[in-house]
């Protein structure tokens, strides 16, 4: 399911992504994995051009659901 989400990236860059674009997310906290992305406050995000984005949650909390549903279908 596509949904368009505005993203902050931690440089303060705003940015309108479709999720249907997205190639994969992946936790950037140092020390933990991907599978501790409940815990995490930065991450990853790739997209299928190769553009990444680093993303703080807490910048993100509008759309934080949606980005922690995109581990759930990734």
């Amino acid at each position: 399911m596509s949904t368009v989400i505005k993203i902050i990236t931690t440089d303060g860059l705003a940015v309108e992504i479709d999720t249907i674009d997205v190639d994969f997310i992946e936790v950037a906290d140092e020390g933990l994995t991907d599978e501790d992305y409940m815990e995490a406050r930065y991450f990853n995000l790739v997209m299928k051009t190769e553009e990444e984005y680093l993303l703080d949650v807490l910048a993100n909390l509008s759309c934080d659901e949606t980005l922690l549903n995109l581990f759930d279908t990734m």
